[in-house]
């Protein structure tokens, strides 16, 4: 798999099998006008990632909290 223009170590791909990623999201309305948002994820890389750096990669995590305001 070819991946031009990106990375460096990530251009020229081995495997098509880039990973999987369990995603979880909150919405919650504070008011009419306010919406509170959270995102967690956890992304486990996959064997094109593991052979393009050399099998030492772990998974990896993200946090996310957001405000919206609506008028």
């Amino acid at each position: 798999m070819n991946n031009l223009g990106g990375n460096p170590a990530l251009q020229t791909l081995k495997s098509y099998d880039l990973g999987h990623e369990l995603l979880l999201i909150g919405r919650y309305y504070l008011s009419q006008n306010f919406l509170l948002q959270g995102v967690g994820s956890v992304a486990f890389p996959g064997s094109a990632i593991r052979l393009a750096a050399d099998n030492n990669t772990s998974p990896w995590v993200t946090l996310q909290v957001s405000l919206f305001m609506f008028f």
